[in-house]
């Protein structure tokens, strides 16, 4: 277990629940790191050697020097700068305050307004979300949680002029946010300042050339593993620049055009598939923040057993132990609580009022949230910024701490001399300007389909050979069930219930919520058919189960790009079939006139007509099978004839290059995987920083 060790917080200097979580730190020189108010407002001086390149406050003031890293650089190698746009200027230097209250600071405030229903006017923490129905759920115009309005728009021909449509709201009538009687929602967190993308953020429209950076660390990728290895390595002191393929939006760029999200946030419009038969579409996250941006919010822990697996079968000795404080910093920070019941919608009730029926065991979900309002968007983006995504919770960090964001750069490959990487070169999309990132450390965080496949173009080998080989998916079933009831399952939040009956079989049941658009698409029914299905949409409960997979797939390399293929194994087959059984006779005991199969099957009209599926013999190949839960492809191991990577990320055979994903996984968890994914990759970087003097020599 890594020796680094956390300082404790004072709560007049942590205010916030979310920022009572100390740095990682070095045990050896404790002072040398940075904590929580270390640094000004916008990353100004620090207590500690400043490494940071451009981009950095160039403001100083007198300051005791501090003890550098045992080993560190003497001195600081100049930085050549990308051509940027020159900073914007700053606003005066505030008082300390609690990180995130100075990330989501408004200069421009003015008055507090009107707080929304059932606020108390003292609230000291988190401003509670209106309890609204239907378009009000949605702000009109948000406010900060200090009660700030949101600042005037800044953008050049964006700007609403009096009378006119506001053009942000993507509606035809007039915005009334300060007309007498609007109801104003209270958002939990906005991503970061609305308007221009905040410091440090660089997107396509900044890059006029080509250019070279230089760095600590380079991370590629900026999704559950890559942003939490950026916040945790710029707050202990390194100099992190983080390239991400997709674009950067922020929670006011989040509408209900469910079209338009699809193609902004997800890898190919999420319509992705691996080989097989069934092919199995899986989706992707294409944004700052990753794939935290467009999944339900689940955060559990990695079950014992499999955390025992590892250790008994695979060398990864005392596993559970160790990673015990990783999990709880993360819950910390990304805010795991269980859902608020005002915000829980009633095709999650109908659901455990159909497992309480049967007397199977059902949750309450955790999810990484602050008073979710129940607006069922988790996969198209938040827009209140109650998820705390990535997006919203790591990203603001490493900017605060001065990391380097550039959005829009595909990485086409590792620089390396002999097995030592060196860096990245990667392209901007939509310029061709090519991007050079010279770093001691590079880190390939880009998920279990493409991390293999960036290493294996980039020219490492595995002395395992196992670089791409062991893809788990846990493949995903839904069925349709129409209640005589309306549901309105559009409102309520995502999933608030699990159903864990057979979790020790391998199976979860849950209730999901898809828009009409792309639930339509799923359906075989064509024409007035289709239309008068979609008429009942409103009564309509989508349930969905995972399956703990026991195959594994391959990402291949072709011609530089990967290609996932995936084999569903019999049993899993059989085992998905059995729970569509199972989650039909839930549903027909919470009141289901009619259910709705992924196969090519008669419509189920009884229980017992879902018991009969059992001994009918039903094809694979016809099955609509999806899934967002992809691991394995590189996964550690102390191994090197077995595993791809050490313990830590680090790839066995190469010098410098770590991975931080869901990659690193030995055998799927049979849970959502995102909170082991972040203390895994925490995991790594209290490596990284107890290891800095190695690192960085």
């Amino acid at each position: 277990m890594p020796s680094w060790s956390a300082r404790s917080a004072t709560p007049d200097r942590l205010p916030y629940r979310h920022d009572r979580v100390p740095p990682l730190e070095h045990r050896a020189r404790r002072a040398a790191l940075p904590g929580p108010g270390d640094l000004s407002a916008r990353g100004g001086p620090a207590r500690r050697r400043d490494r940071r390149a451009h981009g950095a406050d160039p403001r100083r003031r007198p300051e005791r020097a501090a003890p550098r890293l045992r080993g560190g650089p003497s001195r600081v190698r100049p930085r050549r700068a990308a051509a940027l746009p020159p900073p914007r200027a700053l606003p005066g230097r505030r008082a300390r305050r609690a990180l995130l209250r100075v990330v989501v600071a408004r200069p421009d405030a003015a008055a507090p307004p009107a707080r929304a229903r059932h606020q108390p006017a003292d609230e000291p923490v988190v401003l509670r979300a209106a309890r609204d129905d239907g378009a009000a759920r949605l702000p009109a115009g948000a406010v900060d949680r200090g009660g700030h309005p949101a600042p005037a728009q800044r953008v050049l021909g964006r700007r609403a002029r009096a009378g006119c449509p506001d053009p942000r709201a993507r509606s035809p009538a007039p915005r009334r946010a300060h007309q007498a009687g609007a109801r104003v929602m209270a958002v939990a967190r906005p991503a970061v300042h609305e308007g221009t993308p905040p410091r440090n953020v660089f997107t396509r429209r900044d890059h006029h050339g080509d250019a070279v950076l230089d760095a600590d660390v380079v991370i590629v990728g900026s999704g559950a593993g890559g942003a939490t290895m950026a916040a945790e390595l710029a707050e202990a002191g390194f100099d992190v620049v983080v390239l991400e393929e997709g674009s950067y939006y922020q929670t006011r760029d989040f509408t209900a055009n469910s079209s338009a999200m699809s193609r902004q946030l997800y890898r190919d419009g999420g319509a992705t598939a691996a080989f097989g038969s069934p092919p199995i579409l899986y989706q992707e996250g294409s944004t700052v923040g990753g794939s935290t941006v467009i999944n339900g919010g689940m955060s559990w822990r990695t079950p014992d057993k499999i955390l025992a697996r590892w250790d008994r079968e695979l060398g990864l000795a005392g596993i559970a132990r160790e990673l015990e404080p990783y999990f709880a910093r993360v819950e910390r920070r990304i805010h795991v609580a269980p859902m608020d019941r005002e915000a829980i919608g009633t095709d999650n009730l109908l659901l455990k009022k159909g497992a309480d029926a049967m007397g199977w065991k059902v949750i309450d979900n955790l999810r990484n949230q602050v008073h979710c309002v129940g607006s069922n968007r988790c996969a198209f983006g938040c827009p209140t910024g109650a998820k705390q995504s990535a997006l919203v919770s790591y990203i603001p960090r490493a900017l605060h701490y001065g990391a380097r964001i550039y959005a829009d750069v595909r990485v086409d490959h590792i620089t390396r001399r002999g097995k030592r990487a060196t860096g990245v070169i990667g392209t901007v999309k939509g310029t061709g300007h090519r991007i050079t990132v010279r770093a001691r450390l590079v880190v390939a965080a880009c998920g279990a389909i493409h991390t293999p496949a960036l290493l294996v173009r980039s020219g490492f080998r595995s002395p395992s050979g196992q670089l791409g080989h062991n893809l788990s998916m846990h493949p995903n079933v839904k069925v349709v069930a129409i209640f005589d009831q309306p549901v309105t399952g559009w409102k309520g939040t995502h999933q608030a219930f699990q159903v864990r009956e057979f979790q020790d079989e391998g199976l979860l049941f849950a209730a999901v919520n898809l828009p009409p658009a792309i639930l339509a698409m799923s359906f075989p029914h064509r024409g007035a058919a289709l239309g008068e299905l979609m008429s009942r949409y409103d009564h309509m409960v989508t349930a969905g189960m995972l399956c703990e997979d026991t195959t594994t797939g391959r990402v291949r390399t072709l011609d530089g790009k990967p290609q996932a293929f995936y084999q569903l194994a019999a049993a899993d087959a059989a085992n998905l079939k059995r729970g569509v059984v199972l989650l039909a006779e839930l549903l027909f005991a919470a009141g289901a006139r009619r259910i709705l199969l992924p196969f090519h099957a008669p419509d189920l009209l009884t229980a017992d007509d879902a018991r009969r599926l059992l001994d009918r013999d039903i094809p694979v190949r016809g099955w609509e099978v999806v899934t967002v839960h992809m691991m394995g492809t590189a996964r550690m191991g102390p191994d090197r004839a077995a595993a791809v990577t050490d313990p830590f990320g680090q790839v066995h055979d190469a010098d410098r290059l770590m991975v931080a994903d869901a990659s690193l996984f030995p055998t799927p968890i049979g849970v959502n995987p995102m909170e082991t994914i972040m203390a895994l990759s925490t995991r790594c970087a209290g490596y990284v920083i107890d290891n800095a003097a190695r690192f960085l020599s």
